[in-house]
């Protein structure tokens, strides 16, 4: 077929109304050739003519019933229904140029359009042979807030194996109130409306659902949101089956709480032994003394140190079941929260333990007031500075405390001490019940106060940890909210 090739690039041009930069776009080549094409100074290259050809046969022959259109148009009578296909596509473009100009553009934009058309629809269904054999559950929707409504643009084969619903049944309008549960829809409705531009543009939402057999099941939609306009989101989602990580949580949370029940009987049987402990060792005190009394001058040396020794391991017996007493009542407390002005207790407490002079406390920082239980909020100060003050052989034993607020609801505080120190190792060993670093020689004590200091610390819902070096002193931090989670107060 003999064509004039500069003819053909100049009618495409002017006719189609493409610019020499969509050309070249069209062609894959340069403006420049483009250039030589429409002056006549160089032809196309076989790739270029076949370009070219497609897109007068796309511009031209795509569209249903254009070639009558032309048949209509053809003054000439150069084309039949049979022939038109054969023609040479300059003389189908001398016979398009013909007609009106707003004919053409009307051809044009519904051939464009047709054409898109088709291009999205292979897209479309080349993405969902992709997603098809995709493991994920995936789901696509726009989220109209005001009228509180979800439309499925998308439900990917996965969902149908959580669901029981088929991606028909999505499409076709399945509403939320036949898969969501019941207790959860208001939740989901209330995440729907609250959708804004301003939200994290992934977001997670875990809610259960009725599947097909009428049985419960919790998801996560992990979610990425798209405004389109004030009122309507599109969501893109993946939704996972989070049942058995749901019910393992359950049975964990039982677990934790029976032990917690087994663990609150232990001690207040504990607490029991320890009280009703207390009767026959201070019976035993006593006729140790009547004993003394008795025989005085009596007794062989050998005699009088057996009384001795039984009277020392009475009182160490004694001190013991005071110790897990204490630590008891530190367990089996109930806690009432109360206002506490921190730094004015501690004050009352030095004054109440009558210090010894070499004795030197500081103060530094905001101290908060806070709602917390008053007894045991003593007990761990008064642990914390008997421990300073036993482990300290300095001249002046200097004590310092400090405060400062971490969090809106949460507090640091820190006790320093210039005694001495605790090697690294250790640091772990001193917070556990009855372990010592000296011998009762040494420091006397059962091993039990930073025990239940660490106790009620963990009752206040913070954390405890020190900083410590043989012979550089101790920093024993501590946190303590401004309101206890979970307290009756709040």
């Amino acid at each position: 077929m003999d064509i004039n090739w500069q003819v053909l690039v100049n009618r495409l041009l002017t006719t189609l109304m493409l610019s020499q930069n969509e050309l070249s776009e069209l062609c894959g080549v340069s403006q420049q050739s483009v250039s030589n094409w429409k002056n006549g100074s160089r032809h196309p290259s076989t790739f270029a003519k076949r370009k070219l050809m497609e897109l007068v046969e796309d511009s031209l022959l795509d569209l249903e019933g254009f070639q009558r259109k032309l048949i209509a148009a053809d003054k000439h009578e150069h084309f039949s229904s049979d022939s038109l296909k054969d023609k040479s596509p300059d003389i189908m473009l001398e016979v398009f140029e013909k007609m009106s100009a707003s004919k053409r553009r009307e051809l044009i934009e519904i051939t464009r359009r047709k054409k898109a058309e088709e291009e999205l629809k292979q897209a479309q269904e080349e993405i969902n042979r992709i997603l098809s054999s995709v493991t994920l559950s995936l789901w696509s929707a726009e989220v109209d807030k005001k009228e509180k409504s979800v439309k499925y643009l998308y439900v990917s084969p996965m969902i149908e194996k959580i669901t029981g619903y088929s991606m028909e049944a999505f499409t076709s309008g399945l509403s939320q109130t036949e898969i969501i549960h019941p207790d959860d829809q208001h939740a989901w409705t209330e995440f729907l409306i609250g959708l804004s531009e301003e939200d994290p543009k992934e977001l997670e939402h875990e809610y259960r659902i009725i599947d097909s057999d009428n049985k419960t099941k919790w998801v996560r939609d992990s979610i990425v949101i798209t405004p389109i306009s004030d009122e309507v989101f599109r969501i893109d989602a993946v939704l996972s089956d989070i049942t058995s990580k749901k019910e393992a949580e359950k049975e964990l949370e039982n677990y934790a709480a029976m032990l917690k029940e087994v663990n609150l009987e232990l001690f207040e049987y504990a607490g029991a032994v320890a009280h009703g402990l207390q009767t026959p060792l201070r019976a035993i005190c006593n006729y140790a003394e009547f004993l003394r009394e008795d025989l005085c001058g009596k007794l062989e040396e050998e005699q009088q140190n057996y009384l001795d020794n039984l009277a020392v391991a009475v009182k160490e017996s004694v001190n013991l079941v005071n110790s897990l007493l204490q630590l008891s009542r530190a367990e089996t407390r109930k806690i009432v929260p109360e206002k506490v002005d921190v730094k004015k207790l501690i004050r009352d407490l030095v004054r109440d333990m009558d210090l010894d002079g070499n004795v030197k406390l500081t103060y530094s920082g905001s101290w908060p007031i806070l709602d917390s239980e008053p007894v045991l909020l003593r007990q761990l100060f008064e642990n914390l500075i008997s421990n300073s003050i036993k482990f300290n052989e300095s001249e002046v034993k200097n004590i310092k405390f400090s405060c400062r607020k971490l969090h809106q609801n949460e507090y640091e505080f820190c006790i320093t001490d210039n005694g001495l120190g605790i090697d690294q190792k250790y640091h772990q060993r001193i917070f556990k019940i009855f372990e010592r670093l000296h011998s009762k020689t040494e420091y006397p004590g059962e091993g039990i106060g930073l025990t239940l200091v660490s106790k009620i610390v963990r009752r206040f819902k913070g954390k405890i940890w020190l900083e410590s070096e043989p012979d550089k002193g101790t920093k024993i931090f501590f946190t303590l909210y401004r309101k206890i989670p979970g307290s009756d107060k709040q």
